[in-house]
């Protein structure tokens, strides 16, 4: 008996942290800027989405957007030209919902990152792959990144990997 609620209380808590972000199916409202989409769930509902785990610098909206910030807008919004993603909510402020979105098998929020157009917030992610990422397009001069091309000591470092 002892050995069954203990099995019981141990499966409560992985079913809740396994469980403990909200998935849904939506399509692209509108894209605010690079980091905040809103997302339709239905015809009738809808959710302002913050892309996690992103550095935020000035960020200008997809309307004005010029640059970097224009081109993450372009880029965000030909991703996003499905019928249907991926919605991972992970957490939930006030109003303000933070999370990803999954496309066939690609996820945002590293795809962002991976094009250079932002980089790693280590204050908010230490996801491995996001870095795997930022490393590639700091490499390969993507982005945010393409100052340092001709740097001697950031060739000499890339070729190290």
């Amino acid at each position: 008996m002892k050995n069954r609620i203990s099995l019981l209380v141990a499966l409560c808590l992985v079913s809740h942290v396994t469980f403990a972000a909200s998935s849904y199916v939506g399509k692209v409202k509108r894209i605010v800027t690079p980091t905040i989409i809103e997302v339709s769930l239905s015809d009738e509902e809808f959710i302002t989405l913050h892309i996690l785990g992103l550095k935020t610098r000035d960020e200008q909206p997809c309307t004005k957007a010029k640059g970097i910030n224009g081109k993450a807008c372009e880029a965000i919004k030909a991703w996003l030209d499905v019928e249907n993603f991926g919605v991972i909510i992970e957490k939930v402020d006030g109003k303000a919902m933070y999370g990803d979105i999954v496309v066939g098998n690609r996820l945002v929020s590293q795809e962002i990152v991976r094009e250079g157009f932002y980089a790693v917030d280590s204050s908010k992610s230490m996801s491995h792959y996001m870095f795997e990422a930022e490393a590639e397009a700091y490499c390969n001069y993507r982005g945010i990144h393409a100052k340092n091309l001709g740097k001697h000591e950031v060739a000499a470092k890339c070729s190290r990997r």
